[in-house]
């Protein structure tokens, strides 16, 4: 099994695990279907064997082709007198039904996007389906709801689940609350299943890839990913409440019809009738929801009634009320009266726009309409003009490198994205989803992200963009260090003299790539000797591991070290870089590559994280070696500029980096005098590579606790500090210094383990040196011992 099957087996077993956390010993259903034959099913406990056994036949089957779904709710063990041949595995024959159901512990929401039958989901299909979720989780927050406990990405929608202890025949409830949501917050692009009701529902696991239809890049297939969110129960009067807000009766899907014409309606000249179409176009737009950039939702429906529509104030009002009640919350009477005010407004700035929309549909009536949208003369206004309008209503901003970044709010927190790249790209199309109920054309996208890099050079407001780790300082004084969480809500560790706290609105600006994975919360108590155990660094090398870890976050401007270990095979250099990895700088995957050839191709791995690790690292270039030096010790490295042929730019960086390999060639001395050589050897005991991470996750909030106690700890002693003969790493040897009372070493340690570190780099040198040998025999003909000039080398 590949490094990638195990991560995938990894993501797949930490699915199963959070969705069976309460089925207690209910079994939990596996179910494989393909359109090539019958479905097949089976039985698995929800210990930690059958979880195994479960996850294993997930993966297998979907490396087959199966679509592989699971029980949302736990079956009964009585079923295993049926069934028993299927207990632990996979098999046909039949599936669970509702009666096998012994209680539903999951509410399932199901949101799927409008799309072509039997294919998969493009992305802005997709954001259409996110936006309705958001929308559910939003409003029912309001109602004093939990979040999700669950929320997966089904690969072409997306779906919720929030934990509920009801028993299987639970009288509908289930089905109203279903109908009730639906009817609340399902929007033309996407709208709430209604039929997942029964006890018995599957839904897709997570890690396994959705394959609906024929691949094509605009609808490709795509794995299904989940994150958890609240462990929190859903309230049963909360159920009760939204179950009882369900429609008495299913409404009808409302269809645009043909409006009437002139000949058998009688409603003026063009045969529309501007306040019935205006009714059909407010009756298919999205929902305004408080937090959602619901005000600019609704301002887009005044301003299409009043202005688009060319209805008077009082025309537009009852409209807007029929609107209003679908909002989330719904607008006052006052609010809806600015609103239109403000609409009001809007046409008067823009008489070429008003009434367009009857124009228009006046046009379609007479088959006079264009391609492009244009109604006798008048055309409206563009997405790249929509689009760029979003734009310029966010933060735009450079970094000193020049590179634009727009801070935008999602879900009451700031996230800062680079505009130029995917992620500030699909916040403009879900806000213009929001806005104007439809995606933009994909032209009109890309050109509006390059405008607004454009705009940010123009504002002039500069900060700078951390990855990971940033600072506070004053006067050149470090007075924080901020650890971004990686998670959802942008949340980062701040760290101070004082201690550290968690913090939802950092001071400083963090950006983010795909590379970057989560860190998990730290606890406080903790200690070094809890991950001792773990790590087969030889004793006398401890101290400069722990100078390591600690010296991750060493305030600019000092040289971080070069983190080599070495060791006999089957010391654990491959397991030591993981778990620093995880404690410093956790990544969705490990590269595997050696170090880069290229400064720019290296600029590209710093840029995107913030401990640079590389594998197998032997024979280093001169070329790689200043590289590495100008890295670890922060230095301008050039680049192209973006959308610019010939530019460059100078971008400064300074990254500690983990080298799995050889020491550095002795002749390569300036890298040498940056090195820790950490001396690794053969664990005493032998673990599988599952149970050493296993007693690594278990300790690891608290080994990050101890971590952080240590930077506070250097941050209040920093200046104080002293440190006598500094050794070539003098910055580090302060920093950490400054830190030995929290690590638990006799003091002194860290700077005669990094003396000894540098003895260890001059003499590795003088060891593999070619002249050595030739230095031995000399010395050999002179009775041991040769006192020579320089110039006696020559004669």
């Amino acid at each position: 099994m590949t490094a990638s099957d195990d991560d995938r087996l990894g993501e797949i077993r930490r699915f199963l695990s959070l969705l069976a956390r309460d089925f207690g010993d209910g079994l939990l259903e596996l179910r494989l279907l393909s359109k090539d034959g019958p479905a097949q099913s089976g039985f698995f406990d929800t210990d930690d064997n059958g979880l195994d056994a479960a996850a294993a036949n997930a993966l297998a089957a979907d490396q087959a082709g199966f679509a592989v779904y699971v029980g949302a709710n736990p079956r009964s063990r009585s079923l295993l007198a049926r069934f028993g041949n299927r207990h632990n595995a996979v098999g046909h024959g039949q599936n669970g039904k509702d009666e096998d159901v012994a209680r539903r512990l999951w509410l399932f929401l199901d949101i799927d996007p409008e799309r072509p039958t039997g294919a998969c989901a493009t992305r802005d299909e997709k954001l259409a389906a996110k936006a309705v979720l958001r929308a559910v989780v939003k409003g029912l927050a309001k109602d004093g709801w939990p979040k999700p406990g669950l929320v997966c990405d089904s690969g072409n929608g997306t779906y919720g689940l929030w934990r509920i202890d009801e028993p299987a025949d639970d009288d509908g409830r289930t089905a109203a609350c279903l109908a009730a949501l639906a009817a609340r917050f399902n929007t033309a692009g996407a709208k709430i299943d209604v039929t997942v009701a029964n006890a018995s529902r599957i839904l897709r696991v997570a890690g396994t890839t959705n394959r609906k239809g024929e691949w094509t890049p605009e609808r490709p297939h795509r794995r299904a990913k989940a994150t958890d969110t609240d462990a929190r129960p859903v309230p049963p009067p909360k159920l009760v409440a939204l179950a009882a807000l369900a429609p008495k009766k299913a409404k009808p899907e409302k269809t645009e019809t043909k409006p009437e014409t002139k000949q058998n309606s009688g409603e003026g000249e063009s045969g529309t009738d501007p306040t019935e179409q205006a009714r059909l176009w407010v009756a298919e737009q999205p929902v305004a929801v408080e937090g959602e950039n619901g005000s600019k939702a609704a301002f887009a429906v005044a301003c299409g009634l009043v202005r688009d529509w060319a209805l008077s104030v009082e025309e537009a009002r009852p409209l807007f009320e029929e609107y209003s009640e679908r909002c989330d919350p719904p607008w006052s009477d006052r609010e809806i009266d600015h609103k239109l005010a403000d609409a009001e407004q809007a046409a008067a700035e823009e008489p070429e726009r008003v009434g367009w929309r009857v124009r228009q549909a006046t046009a379609r009536e007479n088959g006079a309409k264009d391609e492009e949208g244009e109604t006798k003369g008048k055309r409206r206004q563009s997405d790249y003009d929509l689009l760029v309008e979003l734009a310029k209503r966010q933060n735009l901003w450079t970094t000193p490198a020049g590179d634009a970044f727009g801070s935008v709010e999602v879900d009451g927190h700031t996230e800062h994205l680079a505009v130029l790249e995917g992620p500030f790209a699909d916040w403009l199309c879900e806000s213009f989803w929001l806005a104007h109920g439809r995606s933009p054309k994909e032209d009109a996208l890309a050109n509006a992200a390059k405008s607004a890099g454009r705009l940010a050079r123009v504002e002039k407001t500069k900060h700078e963009a951390f990855v990971r780790v940033g600072w506070e300082q004053e006067g050149g004084k470090p007075l924080a260090v901020w650890i971004d969480l990686c998670d959802d809500s942008w949340r980062a560790v701040r760290i101070t003299a004082d201690g550290w706290t968690v913090e939802a609105k950092p001071a400083v600006r963090f950006r983010r790539s795909s590379l970057l994975a989560s860190l998990p919360l730290a606890k406080a108590g903790g200690s070094f000797d809890e991950l001792r155990p773990l790590v087969n660094v030889a004793d006398e090398d401890w101290p400069l591991f722990l100078a390591f870890l600690v010296g991750c976050v060493l305030p600019p401007p000092g040289m971080f070290p070069l983190l080599v270990p070495h060791g006999p095979a089957g010391s654990g250099k491959s397991t030591l870089m993981r778990q620093i990895e995880q404690l410093v700088d956790p990544r969705t995957d490990s590269p595997t590559t050696g170090v880069p050839q290229s400064e720019e191709s290296l600029l590209l791995v710093a840029e995107a994280s913030w401990l640079c690790r590389f594998n197998n690292a032997s024979g280093l270039t001169r070329a790689q070696s200043d590289t590495l030096c100008t890295l670890v010790e922060g230095g301008g490295m050039s680049r192209r500029t973006l959308y610019d042929n010939k530019g460059i730019t100078s971008v400064s960086v300074r990254r500690p980096a983990v080298l799995n390999g050889v020491a550095p060639p002795p002749e390569q001395t300036d890298l040498l005098s940056r090195t820790l050589l950490l001396e690794l050897r053969a664990p005493a005991a032998s673990r599988t590579d599952d149970e050493l991470r296993q007693a690594f996750e278990e300790v690891r909030p608290r080994v990050l606790g101890a971590l952080y106690d240590a930077v506070a700890r250097a941050l209040a002693d920093y200046e104080e500090t002293d440190v006598p003969d500094p050794p070539r790493l003098h910055a580090l040897a302060k920093w950490v210094s400054a830190a030995e009372p929290s690590l638990g070493l006799p003091q002194g340690a860290v700077l005669a383990a990094l003396r000894g570190a540098r003895q260890l780099a001059a003499s590795t040198a003088c060891e593999n040196s070619p002249l050595v040998p030739l230095l031995r025999l000399v010395v050999g003909g002179k009775g041991g011992q040769w006192e020579a000039q320089p110039a006696d080398w020559l004669a």
